[in-house]
């Protein structure tokens, strides 16, 4: 409503103080400005001065379902204004681009949906039956195959409202390696007990979690009070964590449960 746009960040790809101009649907055009941009979540903030605009609502993608209805809009083939129709697929994906081919967008949290995404339509939101954001459009796996991606309004908003803020967003991090329990069928049969959480790999030296009492080994269940079946959940939870202040870890060590900081 104060002339902020929402979009990936390779829409907007270039210096900061490049010229950009927007055309909104009712023929009117602006300069825009460039507020922050993020390149690990592909997305990006930019501003233009105008009055009256239309305000895009968002909905909170953890209510999101799957078999939910899903429509994605954008300009695929430069055909603006362009609507396609279908459901979401899944929810929490990732591992979708290979660390070989980015080594910026490794924190992957997608909404699937078989609406039909094409090379155009990034930026452009996914909203369910209601018209409400469930997501920002971000890439696709092949042409044609119905498998589309989009970043989580929740994280989508997360991270716009950073670089309406500061210009930037600011992770946290514990500074630990990890691997899911239930993504590896060797870690299942080595912790026979535990259906679901994140083990300590590694521990980076004068990181984070550095002088805590976690350890190597440790598998972490809980974060805060919020339970964590998964890396991405981890990862979820972590980062938007305020800087340099403590956070409760529930963890399971040879069959004990602890708390550490």
């Amino acid at each position: 409503h104060d002339g902020y746009i929402l979009t990936n960040n390779h829409v907007v790809d270039g210096p900061d103080n490049m010229t950009i101009e927007v055309t909104l649907s009712d023929g009117r055009s602006f300069p825009a400005k460039i507020v922050g941009k993020d390149p690990s979540y592909d997305l990006a903030v930019i501003k233009i001065e105008a009055a009256s605009l239309p305000v895009a609502k968002f909905a909170s993608s953890s209510k999101t379902r799957v078999g939910e209805f899903a429509i994605a809009i954008g300009a695929p083939f430069s055909l603006e204004y362009s609507v396609t129709f279908g459901h979401v697929s899944a929810k929490g994906r990732s591992n979708i681009i290979p660390a070989s081919f980015s080594s910026t967008m490794q924190d992957q949290d997608f909404i699937q949906t078989d609406a039909n995404i094409n090379p155009g339509n990034s930026g452009g939101p996914l909203v369910n039956i209601d018209g409400e954001i469930i997501g920002i459009n971000t890439l696709i796996r092949g042409l044609r195959t119905g498998i589309g991606f989009a970043i989580p309004s929740d994280l989508a908003r997360e991270v716009s409202d950073a670089l309406i803020t500061s210009g930037k967003f600011t992770r946290a991090w514990l500074g630990v390696g990890i691997r899911g329990v239930r993504e590896s069928t060797e870690l299942q049969e080595q912790f026979p007990g535990i259906e679901d959480g994140v083990l300590v790999t590694a521990i980076v030296r004068d990181g984070p979690s550095a002088k805590s009492d976690l350890r190597v080994g440790d598998v972490i269940t809980k974060v805060d009070g919020k339970r964590v079946a998964t890396v991405q959940e981890l990862r979820n939870q972590v980062r938007g964590k305020k800087i340099g202040k403590p956070v409760a870890l529930e963890v399971v060590r040879k069959e004990k449960t602890l708390r550490v900081s």
